[in-house]
């Protein structure tokens, strides 16, 4: 069932959906420099669209009453909500030097999930938009995959929060209406994305990780920034380095550790030799993901 607003409802929602969207927008500026050094610059570019997107379809089917609009509600909330789905997607090509060319692939990704929208305003304008069968188990895999990616990391209550956003906004596509009125469900995923920006920035900007300097801080703010499947990558190959240089430590998922699980490597600190090799294969892996600056940072313990 689509809501109908009285005109003073209608104005009042506007200017909620406004308010959330420049809370959001205000921290995604502030996050903007732990991007600095990194290819996540168009994962952030992405999260932009995707509050510009959300917010602006809100308040553009709030205040307009021209029935051309009035038909196109369903499709042109499926589509703004489908871009939330893209900063993720960016993050999965996050390497260089495809990350740029990737953005083609995310942008066509965004394209495929809108593709019931395109139908819904070709062939049943007004209509309600269902999702069922395999397009919703795709949804469900999208949602699910952006969730585990940082579930393991420092911020996983940011991807919980997210998850929890994008299941409220498609809920009414798969017949789930959560909460109804429906623009409290539009108000309610975006107070969500609010706390889900504000938790990354807190985590990655304001509270680095505790008692982590040199390349365990490099590898736990890579492994929180860029998540669970790439730092499994990177974690592989600096392991396959170490054992094939015979070192005696290896990189676990909290940090480097020595080959006896007893014994923490700073009790058994690497010789300068072992040092100088293990930072030269870090900045050869990560140098596909961030600048030698960020490295730098990292290993003084600063602030990006």
């Amino acid at each position: 069932m689509q809501l109908i607003l009285s005109p003073g409802d209608s104005l009042s929602y506007s200017w909620l959906i406004v308010l959330l969207a420049t809370i959001e927008g205000g921290l995604l500026i502030a996050s903007k420099p732990a991007f600095g050094g990194t290819t996540l610059v168009s994962a952030w570019w992405w999260a932009v669209a995707a509050v510009v997107g959300v917010a602006s379809t809100e308040v553009l089917l709030t205040v307009s009453l021209e029935p051309l609009w009035a038909r196109s509600i369903p499709a042109l909330r499926f589509a703004s909500a489908a871009l939330t789905f893209c900063p993720m997607m960016a993050v999965l090509g996050a390497k260089r030097p495809q990350d740029r060319a990737w953005q083609f692939i995310v942008l066509s990704m965004w394209g495929i999930v809108t593709l019931p929208a395109i139908e819904n305003l070709a062939l049943r304008p007004g209509q309600a938009l269902s999702i069922q069968g395999v397009r919703f188990a795709f949804l469900a895999g999208l949602i699910l995959l952006g969730v585990l990616n940082w579930l393991p990391t420092r911020l996983w209550v940011t991807a919980i929060l997210v998850g929890l956003g994008q299941a409220t906004l498609f809920a009414p596509y798969v017949g789930l209406d959560l909460v109804e009125p429906r623009p409290l469900l539009h108000a309610l995923a975006g107070i969500w994305f609010v706390f889900a920006t504000a938790t990354f920035l807190w985590k990655v900007r304001v509270l680095p990780p505790h008692g982590c300097t040199g390349n365990d801080r490099v590898w736990r703010d890579f492994r929180d920034q860029f998540g669970a499947l790439w730092a499994l990558r990177v974690l592989e190959r600096v392991n396959a380095s170490a054992v094939m240089n015979q070192w005696p430590f290896r990189l676990s998922w909290t940090g480097f550790k020595v080959v006896s699980p007893s014994i923490e490597i700073g009790e058994s600190d690497p010789t300068p030799e072992q040092q100088q090799a293990l930072n030269l294969v870090i900045d050869n892996l990560m140098r596909r993901f961030v600048s030698p600056e960020w490295i730098a940072k990292c290993r003084e313990n600063r602030v990006h």
